[in-house]
């Protein structure tokens, strides 16, 4: 580093300096220049302009400092500058090399570090553009494909919790419009009956205002028939009632799908079955309280059939047999990634049952177009059962 220009003269105190003398290890200004260059021991001083001087010469010795001598000889043996008591004393019978050969081979040495720093500091420049550029921009691309590879994920994850969840409010859906239609074909029947029970009571209540017991009965036999031919009222039962939330099955229908979804995870399916600790640290719900194995207890009211069991698929395509009303079965090709409207279409062609008049069932749920069959957990050799609709009663507003 360069000596600034503000350091003061050694001599004088007073200037500016800005010469330095090597020997003298001073730095003065122009007048006390002037005075060094008149004095016989310092005229042949080597001096340099201040600014181009090295601060570690300020440090550095310039004669030996045993013998008080300048430097004029290099010891090869020892590789340390000496003067020539030196020579004579300590270093007497080391190979030894003048000064002068020692600082220019410094120099040219100096002057090839120079040009490998240059080529150096061309690497570091272009590291430095090449992480700024290309490499600072592959971490952006891959940080936003990863982004974007957990966004997917995640939204797909949202997507089959979804299908479940559409499933089970469908269900719900379904229950409500199948015993809201029996409530309303109930109800028809019964003021039907109670208009008729009031015309008939109405009958009795006028023949009894009738005198002449021949004549009256006559009409009583008459209307008494009409009246037992009405039916009893007892007959008519509450509606089924609806099958209560299971949260465990719902929780397992969902991560098995996520399972068969995302089989590069390596999640084995049989470990998610029987290894309860595993749930348990996932779901914070008691192990014992996860029914995998057994189906959940259902109401007396439910058929057995509707429970689901939620067994992994093992193949893509897969082979189910479809019944119709007449006692009818066909056996149709599949995969469980078709969709409820791909297998109408399939049980269109092995039956000829247009799929705009088909109304299919599997476990006592209705199918809806949108979902898939292994969204509706059907596996090799399940039954699925065709109705017939003559108006579209199957398709939620969503479709």
């Amino acid at each position: 580093m360069a000596q600034i220009s503000a350091t003061k003269c050694d001599l004088c105190s007073e200037k500016d300096g800005s010469i330095f003398c090597y020997e003298c290890k001073q730095a003065m200004c122009i007048s006390c220049r002037s005075l060094h260059d008149k004095i016989p021991s310092t005229r042949k001083h080597k001096v340099s302009d201040l600014n181009k001087v090295d601060r570690l010469v300020y440090q550095s010795e310039l004669e030996c400092s045993i013998h008080k001598e300048l430097f004029t000889f290099f010891c090869n043996q020892c590789k340390c500058l000496i003067c020539s008591s030196c020579l004579l004393a300590e270093h007497n019978g080391h190979k030894f090399s003048g000064t002068e050969e020692i600082f220019q081979g410094a120099r040219q040495n100096s002057i090839h570090l120079v040009s490998k720093g240059k080529e150096k500091l061309e690497e570091i420049k272009g590291a430095i553009d090449n992480l700024n550029s290309s490499h600072r921009e592959k971490i952006e691309q891959d940080s936003e494909k990863v982004e974007s590879q957990i966004k997917s994920t995640a939204d797909a994850l949202h997507g089959i919790i979804d299908i479940v969840k559409d499933i089970r409010v469908n269900e719900v859906m379904d229950y409500k419009q199948l015993e809201n239609e029996q409530i309303d074909k109930t109800v028809r029947k019964l003021e039907k009956l109670k208009v008729d029970y009031e015309n008939t009571t109405s009958t009795f209540d006028q023949l009894l205002t009738e005198t002449h017991d021949t004549t009256f009965y006559q009409s009583y036999e008459t209307h008494k028939g009409a009246f037992d031919k009405l039916d009893d009222i007892s007959k008519y039962s509450k509606p089924d009632e609806i099958r209560t939330f299971d949260e465990e099955a719902f929780f397992v229908d969902t991560l098995l799908k996520m399972t068969e979804r995302f089989k590069s995870a390596k999640m084995s399916v049989g470990i998610v079955a029987k290894n309860y600790n595993e749930i348990k640290d996932v779901t914070q719900v008691s192990a014992e309280s996860v029914p995998i194995l057994e189906p959940p207890v259902q109401n007396a009211n439910v058929s057995a059939e509707s429970v689901p069991i939620f067994e992994p698929p093992l193949q893509d395509a897969i082979v189910i047999t479809v019944k119709t009303l007449n006692g009818r079965s066909y056996a149709v090709n599949v995969k469980l990634t078709d969709t409820i409207r791909d297998v109408k279409e399939k049980v269109h062609e092995e039956s000829g049952i247009r799929s705009e008049q088909q109304k299919l069932s599997f476990r006592n749920k209705l199918l809806r177009n949108h979902l898939t069959v292994f969204d509706y957990n059907i596996q090799m050799g399940s039954t699925i059962n065709v109705g017939l609709q003559f108006r579209d009663t199957t398709e939620t507003s969503k479709n």
